[in-house]
């Protein structure tokens, strides 16, 4: 289940520029690299429903007191799959992936 995502994979829209057609992603993870990722949470939004600790609780844990940890904004590339399915599944879309600035 996808929690009513707003978001539509690009091959859903017409074609604007042929080099973006062979690119698929949802809005928040869209175009970001294994290197350069970093972790947002918008903290208004979420309501640690754990979600995400079940996809990933490498990186996100609830505490006992009802707060989302997160162990590391700037996850490895290894997991980075998995951050991303947890930034899609997130039931609030509190979490967020961009690119880092240099």
């Amino acid at each position: 289940m996808r929690y009513g995502l707003s978001c539509r994979s690009l091959h859903d829209l017409p074609e604007p520029n042929p080099g973006l057609w062979s690119k698929t992603g949802t809005c928040s993870t869209f175009g970001v690299s294994d290197s350069e990722a970093e972790i947002v949470v918008e903290w208004d939004e979420c309501e640690a429903n754990a979600v995400c600790e079940g996809i990933l609780p490498e990186i996100f844990t609830v505490d006992d007191d009802d707060n989302l940890q997160v162990s590391n904004f700037h996850p490895p590339a290894e997991l980075l799959d998995k951050v991303q399915e947890a930034v899609d599944m997130c039931p609030k879309r509190a979490l967020f992936l961009k690119r880092q600035t240099s």
